[in-house]
């Protein structure tokens, strides 16, 4: 299981792409998915919660995340020869509920049926960068509040051992490093 986390903007939906196609053209197995989900409560949370913020309790919002988690959950399949690919997990609950006050053990708790991953990529950027290549806006991205969510991504990086990528790197020398990193996972699995 390989997580991707970051800001948006930090080019994470990209890279879980391409390293998944790239998996995939090597013969193995490989699986995205993105989180919120296209399920009912990933669509409702993209609606309510993004776009037109009805839900603001950040609480709340937390367990609407971890609901649509669950869900996801038992939509992958989990065996030795799939490698799954998710675009965001818990640490963006973490992350992004952290920074607006919700208190992280809490948040952990909620998330503590998810099982732990095996690699985790955290996208880093900073947040003024980030906000320029975005399209379209949530009500999470303004830039005070990226601003925490990035400090709380980096402490969860060296709490958990994630992978920090400079993602003001070209798309291909990010998506090399992470191959890399992948490949020496790999390698280091097998020869245990």
């Amino acid at each position: 299981m390989i997580v991707f986390e970051g800001i948006d903007g930090s080019g994470k939906t990209t890279q879980a792409k391409i390293l998944a196609r790239r998996l995939n053209n090597q013969g193995l197995k490989a699986s995205y998915s993105k989180e919120p989900t296209e399920g009912v409560i990933g669509r409702f949370i993209r609606q309510e919660v993004l776009a037109n913020g009805q839900i603001t309790d950040p609480r709340a919002v937390v367990l609407l995340y971890a609901a649509d988690r669950s869900t996801h959950l038992n939509s992958v399949v989990f065996s030795d020869d799939v490698i799954n690919i998710f675009d965001r997990f818990y640490y963006s609950s973490v992350a992004y509920q952290g920074a607006l006050g919700v208190p992280i053990d809490y948040i952990l708790r909620v998330n503590s049926f998810a099982p732990k991953p095996d690699l985790v990529f955290l996208m880093d950027i900073d947040p003024t960068l980030g906000l320029k290549r975005l399209n379209r806006f949530d009500r999470f991205e303004n830039i005070e509040t990226l601003i925490k969510v990035r400090e709380i991504y980096l402490n969860l990086a060296k709490q958990y051992g994630m992978f920090v990528i400079d993602a003001t790197k070209s798309v291909e020398e990010i998506s090399n490093k992470i191959m890399g990193i992948v490949e020496e996972t790999r390698s280091v699995a097998k020869g245990r």
